[in-house]
């Protein structure tokens, strides 16, 4: 799902991810901020502007 506010929400079970792999998904870093991060569901969104 996408917003216009630029969020984006992932479900692992929609994405066929396996747990350990959706738990180390943001290791590499990440341009915006974690609204939420639940076992099940990711809700990314844009960076706040200093």
């Amino acid at each position: 799902m996408t917003t216009e506010d630029r969020e984006v929400v992932l479900r692992r079970e929609e994405t066929g991810m396996r747990p350990a792999l959706w738990h180390a998904m943001l290791t590499g870093g990440l341009d915006g901020r974690i609204v939420s991060f639940t076992q099940d569901v990711v809700h990314l969104a844009e960076g706040e502007e200093a």
